[in-house]
């Protein structure tokens, strides 16, 4: 029983439905990349009507866990990200959809995942919501940083950031003053996971032919992906218990650390860039999949 718990949650059971059919039923791929950018909207607006009332109203109070969500989100992660793949990537396509996973703020799983393990949720929460803040800047700054000798258009760029960061923000806010979010609540779920699976179904029906056909590519970028969730993951522990952390505060350190939006990157890839672009967030998606039940199953063994 703890086994289909964990390892068949129902994540993970859309996950693997999406791929099988983007991988042999990908007629509908062009329908899905052009509603992809409402429905990651959506999806993002509902997971953070999790941030309680009123939380961006004491910005002083959450301005040094802000800073550790970013030092961990980009400082750490997204620098690790950049430089492994830097060694490892050699295609331009998957050079670029390496650098917009680096770019991406953390994984909306952060909120769930935060109640999962017991992590210190004011961590957690204000290190997610500065990690999104800063993501209005970093996004376009690394964009411009590393890709400017790649013919981009920086305007939809910055249209985007603002479309999945900010926009998602600002509904999220505007639907728990106004109540609206008692309302959603029994719906969040199901309007999440329909956006989930129609957004991975159409990351994976777009590149069919390269998943089914690049393993060593694939590869590479599954060992960036496993050094930068499992590995980094036990390293940030390890120096958290060193320098005598709380046990909640390590679990913070760690989500906030190793795990990026995927999804919104292969989203952006998807959008802008060539569809093989979303490859590097498609591998991502699966290793952090993976990773997440690893963290709940070790949560309830040693708890």
């Amino acid at each position: 029983m703890t086994f289909i718990k964990y390892y068949f949650s129902r994540h993970f059971l859309l996950l693997v439905a999406a791929t099988l059919l983007g991988l042999y039923f990908p007629q509908a791929s062009a329908a899905g990349t052009a509603i992809i950018l409402p429905l990651l909207t959506i999806a993002l607006s509902l997971t953070l009507l999790r941030m309680p009332r009123g939380f961006f109203r004491k910005p002083l109070i959450l301005l040094f866990p802000a800073i550790k969500g970013i030092g961990f989100n980009y400082l750490l992660l997204g620098n690790i990200i950049i430089i492994t793949s830097i060694f490892l990537i050699r295609e331009e396509s998957l050079w670029v959809g390496m650098l917009l996973i680096a770019a991406a703020p953390p994984a909306v799983a952060v909120l769930p995942m935060s109640d999962w393990l017991k992590a210190d949720q004011k961590l957690s929460v204000a290190g997610m919501a500065g990690a999104y803040a800063g993501a209005l800047f970093i996004i376009p700054l690394i964009t411009i940083a590393f890709l400017k000798y790649i013919s981009v258009n920086y305007y939809d760029i910055i249209i985007l950031v603002l479309a999945l960061v900010f926009l998602p923000l600002i509904i999220s806010r505007l639907a728990v003053d106004k109540d609206w979010d008692k309302i959603i609540e029994p719906y969040e779920k199901i309007i999440t996971d329909f956006c989930f699976f129609i957004v991975f179904y159409t990351m994976i029906a777009g590149n069919n032919f390269f998943l089914l056909n690049r393993p060593w590519e694939l590869s590479l970028i599954a060992i960036i992906a496993v050094l930068t969730t499992f590995v980094l993951g036990y390293a940030i522990r390890k120096i958290g218990l060193f320098f005598s952390h709380s046990p909640d505060k390590i679990n913070a350190f760690v989500i906030l650390g190793t795990m990026k939006n995927n999804i919104l990157a292969g989203g952006i890839a998807l959008v802008i860039f060539k569809s093989e672009a979303a490859l590097p967030a498609i591998v991502f998606v699966i290793i952090s999949c993976i990773y997440s039940i690893w963290l709940k199953y070790q949560t309830r063994n040693n708890g």
